[in-house]
């Protein structure tokens, strides 16, 4: 609670993000110890809590036992609809007259559509292109391919339940993917990549890559921060090595024929 990306969203008003982060690594920590329909009931209330908790859906279903599956999706599909349902139906006949609770949510949401800041990697594609316009609906998409790629190899390839250090690589990797993808990435997207890190870290040994990237998200990600004098170019091309080198690491942790130390 005390790392500047938590003090970001707690100054900004986005304590949300922080439960968020929590949820979604409880979760996958719960699949791994079996508690399949409880790591989906909570999960469920990540999604409620903030919708880019959907990156790691199938990761969860990915994690646990197969036998589990089922009734644990059916479990995540009722947490989530319960409030998720009537909010839509609400938003939506409200958006349908002249004011309302809906008008109003689809009003703020068309006054968001044109953040496009500078540290996410779609800078290049310009804020007006299709890919940028899309980007959250892209960004799930990449998310869920990876997972479904890391399955593969990952589980199914091997036919044996992955260990909790490569699970916590892959998450990171999910993670990070989700806010470097973003065009409203931020210092407080980062939460629950570095959340994960933190997890894979767990004491007593020192968090190396948890003070690492605290350090370096610091330093790159925000807008007006050390990289301004470079120039939004200079600050996208400083942002997108640092990206394509992190993604690169944890994907080589997550897809590793052998187990990831630390």
């Amino acid at each position: 609670l005390i790392t500047p990306s938590a003090i970001v969203a707690l100054d900004g008003g986005h304590p949300e993000d922080i439960l968020g982060a929590v949820l979604c690594v409880l979760s996958v920590l719960l699949a791994l110890r079996g508690s399949g329909k409880t790591a989906a009931f909570v999960l469920g209330i990540a999604v409620i809590n903030k919708s880019w908790a959907v990156v790691i859906v199938p990761f969860l279903f990915a994690v646990m036992p197969a036998d589990q599956r089922l009734s644990s999706f059916i479990t995540l599909v009722i947490t989530a609809g319960v409030v998720l349902i009537p909010v839509t139906i609400i938003r939506e006949t409200g958006s349908a007259g002249s004011g309302g609770v809906g008008g109003a949510g689809q009003a703020l949401g068309d006054q968001t559509t044109g953040i496009f800041v500078v540290p996410q990697l779609l800078w290049w594609f310009g804020a007006k292109s299709w890919i940028a316009r899309e980007a959250h609906a892209l960004l799930v998409a990449v998310t869920w391919l990876v997972t479904a790629t890391w399955w593969w190899f990952r589980v199914r390839g091997r036919r044996q339940a992955p260990s909790l250090n490569t699970v916590l690589m892959a998450m990171a990797l999910l993670f990070f993917l989700r806010a470097a993808l973003d065009p409203w990435d931020n210092v407080y997207y980062m939460l629950p990549f570095l959340l994960t890190i933190l997890t894979y870290e767990n004491p007593p040994g020192f968090p190396k890559l948890s003070w690492l990237f605290t350090i370096l998200i610091v330093l790159i990600v925000p807008i007006h921060g050390l990289l301004h004098p470079l120039g939004v170019d200079g600050h996208a091309a400083v942002f997108t090595a640092f990206a394509l080198i992190t993604i690169a690491y944890f994907a080589r942790q997550a897809f590793a024929v052998s187990e990831p130390g630390k």
